[in-house]
């Protein structure tokens, strides 16, 4: 699948931060593979990474720029890369709402889905660097997501806010 990829890297690269994970992806194939070519790629795609403004690596398209560079500072030893995963997970705060979820583009809104996809990508992350401010948003996030669950587990996307009023998730 990697090989597939590889293909076509100028067709399927943003040139922004959510190819973080088409970097994490081409540097676990290298992992699991050793084949240089992944590296090389990986590599070239992380460089980029690297590169862009910290302050523009944000929300989950920062989250996977952070997988991106904590994977690539596990094979190569680098600490630009580990500098730069723990500054973006460092960044997350302010985004997140008082009760552990994450907005999803707008400001203030809460998300369910948007909130578990991050805490995916903050377990990986939990995976591969010592950060301790992972555990902290993992706690609230998945109190947000409990209190957004049915007994049946499936997700509550609705409820009344009073008065005629509904809050969406």
């Amino acid at each position: 699948h990697a090989d597939f990829m590889l293909g076509r890297l100028e067709e399927i690269r943003s040139h922004s931060p959510f190819d973080g994970m088409l970097a994490y992806s081409l540097l676990g194939a290298y992992e699991t593979t050793r084949l240089p070519r992944f590296l090389d790629a990986g590599t070239e795609v992380t460089e980029e990474m690297l590169a862009i403004p910290t302050s523009q690596c944000v929300l989950n398209g920062g989250l996977m720029v952070a997988m991106a560079t904590a994977e690539y500072a596990l094979l190569t030893g680098s600490s630009a890369a580990t500098q730069k995963t723990h500054d973006i997970i460092a960044q997350l705060t302010p985004y997140q709402n008082a009760d552990g979820s994450f907005p999803h583009w707008c400001t203030g809104s809460r998300d369910i889905h948007y909130t578990g996809w991050m805490a995916m990508e903050l377990l990986h992350l939990r995976r591969m660097i010592a950060d301790a401010r992972i555990d902290p948003f993992l706690v609230s996030m998945n109190a947000f997501l409990e209190g957004r669950t049915d007994g049946n587990g499936m997700s509550i996307y609705q409820e009344s806010c009073g008065s005629g009023c509904t809050q969406y998730y």
